[in-house]
């Protein structure tokens, strides 16, 4: 009996295991190639966070206005102060730029609706979820330019 629980236990593993990468690799594969971190998961928010701040929790698209590359946030964890996000730009051959993707510690404000995150104070991606809980409007600040936009919920 216990070795057939143990091997019981093994397979519910495994398939947990395979379960994870299939539900991440579902979410991720989006029709473009992009160079996330092997060690991607997203996790459920936890029954503290309000439904606006949860809503932010999964795979977002949208499309770059300055060059029409396609955009999206990938927010693996969040709670009601931080989350942790995954910001990706398709390739743009004409302009010769590569994919990329890069994460983030966002800072989270319930009171707005909002995470804001950049790998510095003057380069800045905020978003703001709206009432309908599938789209959040975008704004991209920088000291160059500014770009505005909005993405939609995937997943």
């Amino acid at each position: 009996m216990k070795k057939t629980q143990i091997l019981a236990l093994f397979i519910c593993l495994i398939l947990i295991s395979v379960s994870r990468i299939t539900d991440a690799g579902e979410k991720i594969l989006v029709n473009e190639k992009l160079p996330l971190p092997d060690d991607l998961m997203i996790t459920s928010p936890g029954t503290d966070v309000s439904k606006e701040i949860a809503a932010f929790s999964g795979v977002w698209e949208g499309k770059e206005n300055n060059y029409g590359a396609k955009v999206f946030l990938v927010v693996e964890e969040i709670n009601s102060k931080e989350a942790k996000a995954i910001y990706c730009r398709g390739e743009v051959a004409a302009a010769h730029m590569p994919a990329t993707c890069e994460r983030y510690k966002a800072i989270v404000t319930p009171g707005e609706q909002k995470i804001e995150f950049g790998p510095n104070e003057k380069y800045r991606y905020i978003f703001i979820m709206e009432n309908n809980l599938n789209q959040a409007k975008v704004t991209i600040k920088n000291p160059g330019f500014s770009d505005k936009g909005v993405m939609n919920k995937i997943k």
